[in-house]
């Protein structure tokens, strides 16, 4: 039974198992943890960097500590800093915004559509001189309307970075997500579609910009043949310690091998579940891309607060949430971000190009959604205790019978 379980927000880690034991064991044995030195160095850093290049088929990848990491690292790849803008969805897990606001840049907040990722036709309202980059979020497995969102980022000559954290594997027309902008960037953390615990990856068909990410991650050095690294070659430039470690990669060269038979499961549930429960009249999140979905999770709209709070917390059974429930800019961070990290900067008031008011599909979808997450674990039995409850709920609250 679903309730019975774990929440159901872990896909690869549900499935750590004596392959992942066995990886983690070897490296202990070697006692060389460090992806760039050790007594019994076996290189499992850049084995799974290789791994993820030909998975994606792109130029190249660095592996970071975490998906945060990954960002960071995409932003500095492409220079962007203090003052410049950089336009993002207004919905979403607030790393992509941190990660902009740590490189001195601003976020500027885009709304939203029906899938609940940026909205294609909002984002060119926003772009200016000071513009430098579109940040586009495939939130929880389904993919923006890429086509729109390519052709206005070439109009205006703007990079585009993918962050793909929650979408790992999932594709748009065919083409995997994170290969369709400048950078992709990708999270490992213990609730996404593979899991390293805490750790990302950033990849690119420009292998110089994976060049300048790899020194960022690594204090800004560059490094010959894994050597000792040296400060004092014409590429350097400031860096943070983002590295990923031996541990993370060989849990992460395990998961991999796993991928295919996570997306499958989650795939089949999905559609299994939708062809069960797609009579009860929801309105459902929209997809740009159905086949590409992971199919990480279920998703509809209840405007009615009220009824809304009553089936989340009759579908608690089956692990339903809310999410993130606000736009980004609601939370009270960004006030801080005002009152403590610009304070003494009188010359932008980020506050005031962060305080967006007219996200309206943001503020109303975010408190509208109700997420049901799903697991390559479940079977027939778990899917079908999913249908008989949101059936019953739904029958109950939304159509009063």
């Amino acid at each position: 039974m679903i309730k019975d379980r774990k929440p159901g927000f872990y896909c690869g880690n549900d499935l750590i198992d004596n392959a992942e034991r066995k990886a983690v064991d070897e490296v202990m044995r070697d006692q060389s943890i460090f992806r760039y030195y050790g007594p019994n160095l076996k290189f499992r850093v850049d084995e799974f960097e290789r791994q993820l290049t030909t998975y994606f088929n792109v130029s190249d990848t660095v592996c970071t500590s975490s998906g945060t990491a990954a960002l960071k690292c995409a932003l500095k790849s492409l220079n962007i800093g203090y003052k410049d803008e950089v336009i993002v969805p207004a919905y979403g897990y607030v790393a992509t915004v941190n990660a902009i606001v740590s490189c001195n840049a601003i976020p500027i907040f885009c709304d939203i559509d029906n899938s609940m990722n940026i909205d294609a036709d909002k984002i060119e309202d926003l772009i200016n001189s000071n513009t430098k980059a579109i940040v586009i979020v495939h939130i929880g497995g389904l993919a923006c309307n890429l086509d729109k969102i390519i052709s206005i980022a070439k109009k205006h000559n703007l990079a585009i970075i993918e962050d793909n954290a929650q979408s790992f594997g999932g594709a748009y027309k065919g083409k995997l997500l994170g290969t369709f902008g400048k950078l992709g960037c990708f999270s490992f953390q213990a609730n996404k579609i593979i899991s390293t615990g805490e750790g990302g990856c950033v990849i690119s068909n420009t292998k110089e910009l994976v060049d300048i990410a790899r020194i960022y991650h690594d204090q800004g050095g560059v490094r010959y043949n894994n050597s000792y690294p040296q400060w004092n070659d014409n590429r350097c430039i400031f860096g943070e310690n983002l590295r990923m470690t031996e541990i993370s990669a060989a849990i992460g060269m395990e998961q991999l091998k796993k991928l295919q038979y996570i997306l499958d499961n989650l795939r089949a549930n999905k559609k299994y579940i939708l062809n069960k429960i797609n009579d009860l009249d929801l309105e459902f999140r929209y997809s740009w891309d159905t086949k590409g979905d992971c199919g990480s999770n279920i998703v509809f709209y209840i405007y009615d607060s009220e009824i809304r709070e009553k089936v989340l917390d009759e579908l608690q059974c089956i692990h339903a949430h809310k999410n993130y429930n606000s736009a980004m800019y609601e939370n009270l961070l960004f006030q801080n971000i005002k009152n403590k990290y610009f304070a003494l900067d009188e010359n932008i008031d980020i506050y005031e190009k962060l305080k967006i008011n007219n996200c309206i599909n943001a503020e109303k979808l975010s408190k509208a959604a109700v997420w049901i997450p799903l697991s390559p674990r479940y079977g027939k039995e778990e899917n079908d205790e999913i249908i008989e409850t949101v059936r019953k709920v739904v029958m109950k609250y939304v159509h009063n019978c």
